[in-house]
C-alpha cells in the first residue's frame, strides 16, 4: 500500500462529492473515462480544480463535486460520439487529449457560470446550457480554443507552481480532506472519522 491508500467504501467519497459511500455506483454511465478525466483536472489543471472545488464547498452555492465532473465527462463523450471532435481529433492525432481539453473547457465554463451566483436549483440549467456548447464541430473548437486562450492570460484563473490538490485517504484514525491553493497559501480541512 502507499499512503494514499483509502477504504473502497466510506463517508470519504461523499466529502470530495460523490453522492454515497460508493463512487462506483455515481460511475455508471461514463466509467473508467470519468475517472481519467478527473484525474487530469486535479493533476494537470490544479488551480482550475482547486478554484471549483473550493465553490462546491460554498455555503450556499454547494454542489456535488465530483458528481458534476462526471456529468461534464458525459457531455463531452456525447459531443465525440456524434462526431464533433472529429476534425480535432484528426488534426492532432489524437482522441483523449482533446477530450480533456473539451472536459476542461467545460469545466471552466461551468465555474465561470456558477460563481455569478447558481445554486443547486440552477445546476439543470446550468448543465444544458454546457450541453448547447457543445452541439457542433465549430462549437467544440471555439469552446477549446476560448479555453487556450483564457489558459494563457496572465491573470487567468491557472497558477503555476506545485499544487496538491485533494488527499482523501485514513491518518491516525481520521480522514483527511486537503485542499491546497498553492504551496505558500495552504489550505487543509480535517473531518472526524
Amino acid at each position: 500500500g502507499t499512503q494514499l491508500d483509502c477504504a473502497r467504501f466510506g463517508s470519504h467519497w461523499q466529502d470530495i462529492g460523490f453522492q454515497g459511500n460508493d463512487p462506483a455506483t455515481d460511475l455508471r454511465g461514463t466509467g473508467m473515462l470519468s475517472l481519467l478525466t478527473i484525474l487530469y483536472l486535479v493533476r494537470e489543471q490544479k488551480s482550475l480544480a482547486q478554484k471549483l472545488y473550493q465553490l462546491s464547498q460554498n455555503e450556499t452555492q454547494n454542489f456535488p463535486f465530483c458528481v458534476l465532473l462526471i456529468n461534464l465527462t458525459k457531455i463531452a463523450l456525447v459531443a465525440l460520439r456524434n462526431g464533433y471532435l472529429n476534425k480535432e481529433c484528426n488534426k492532432r492525432l489524437a482522441i483523449l487529449p482533446i477530450m480533456c481539453d473539451v472536459f476542461s473547457a467545460l469545466t471552466y465554463e461551468h465555474y465561470k457560470l456558477w460563481k455569478t451566483g447558481k445554486t443547486i436549483r440552477d445546476s439543470g440549467f446550468v448543465l444544458k446550457r454546457l450541453e448547447e456548447k457543445t452541439k457542433s464541430s465549430s462549437q467544440c473548437t471555439e469552446l477549446i480554443s476560448n479555453y487556450k486562450k483564457y489558459c494563457n492570460e496572465k491573470d487567468g484563473v491557472f497558477e503555476k507552481g506545485d499544487i496538491v490538490f485533494l488527499n482523501v485517504c485514513k491518518k491516525d484514525g481520521q480522514k483527511t480532506l486537503e485542499s491546497y491553493g498553492s504551496t505558500s497559501q495552504k489550505k487543509s480541512r480535517l473531518v472526524s472519522k
